[in-house]
C-alpha cells in the first residue's frame, strides 16, 4: 500500500489532519501551520487511522501522543529541507 502525505491548509474541515484510507492507495493531509512537534502527532494520528481503520478515535488519540512523545524523546525531528511549504 502506497501513503502519500499532502500539506494544506485545512480551513473549512476545521481539522490539523485528515487520513483517506484505500487499500491501495491511501493520502494523509496536514495542515502545514503546525509547530513540528505536533505535526509528528498527527502524522501518527492519522497513520494510525489508516492502519487500524476500526480503532476508536479516543485509542488513537492516545497511542498516537504515547508513540510521538517516544519518537520526539529519541531525537527524531523534521528535516527542515523536506518542507516545500
Amino acid at each position: 500500500m502506497q501513503i502519500t502525505i499532502v500539506n494544506r491548509k485545512l480551513r473549512r474541515e476545521a481539522a490539523l489532519g485528515l487520513a483517506w484510507f484505500d487499500p491501495d492507495y491511501s493520502l494523509i493531509e496536514l495542515d502545514p501551520r503546525m509547530t513540528p512537534r505536533r505535526r509528528l502527532t498527527i502524522l501518527i494520528h492519522e497513520a494510525m487511522h489508516i492502519a487500524f481503520p476500526d480503532m476508536a478515535e479516543s485509542v488513537v488519540d492516545r497511542k498516537a501522543a504515547m508513540i510521538a512523545k517516544l519518537v520526539h524523546q529519541d531525537g527524531y525531528r523534521r528535516d527542515p529541507d523536506l518542507s516545500i511549504f
